[in-house]
């Protein structure tokens, strides 16, 4: 896994403010387009054309699951992690 720093962007949902990604595999760096997961409330996230952060339509959700279906298990887990208070401090981008 490889941590990148993104602009400092809030969480349209918890207003959680990120800025950095940390990638699951690929060793690519954050681009628009991508979807990650806000590390403050575990949502669905969209990296815009200047990485900010917006929410993923549930059509584009949907159609990452159906690629990537191990990343409900990794969403369910970031969950846990977040209801227990563990995750703070970076999305994990997808």
């Amino acid at each position: 896994m490889a941590d990148w720093k993104i602009p400092k962007s809030s969480c349209p949902v918890c207003r959680e403010v990120l800025d950095a990604a940390t990638g699951l595999g690929h060793g690519n760096a954050p681009a628009p387009g991508a979807v990650t997961l806000c590390a403050g409330c575990g949502s669905a996230l969209l990296l815009g054309e200047d990485l900010s952060l917006q929410v993923v339509p549930p059509d584009v959700w949907a159609e990452v699951i159906e690629d990537h279906p191990y990343l409900t298990r990794v969403r369910e887990a970031l969950l846990d992690l977040i209801q227990k208070g563990k995750a703070k401090g970076g999305g994990g981008e997808l």
